[in-house]
């Protein structure tokens, strides 16, 4: 996000405050780069969500079990190019879900 322009991270948790608060946690760290690594600066400043100058985004997303899948409730309606995933445990197998 800090670095590259125009990336999408959608943060899913089994509670919208979970996922919330990883994108609050997220915003405190951005807010507190050294100068000199503060190349962009917050534009869209939400509670659940935000916007920095570099066209990246992230918002947080609660999720639903439908049978063997993970369904987000979330209105992104772009590509998400880097998914977070919290608190999922579904069996025994392990599902790790990345972008560029």
């Amino acid at each position: 996000m800090l670095f590259h322009r125009d990336k999408n991270v959608l943060v899913i948790a089994t509670k919208f405050g979970t996922a919330s608060n990883l994108v609050k946690k997220v915003k405190h760290i951005l807010k507190n780069v050294p100068d000199f690594l503060q190349i962009t600066d917050i534009t869209i400043d939400n509670r659940s969500s935000f916007e920095l100058s570099n066209g990246s985004q992230i918002k947080a997303s609660s999720s639903e079990m439908t049978g063997d899948s993970i369904e987000a409730k979330t209105t992104c309606g772009a590509v998400v190019l880097v998914v977070v995933v919290g608190e999922v445990i579904h069996g025994s197998k392990t599902t790790v879900v990345g972008g560029e």
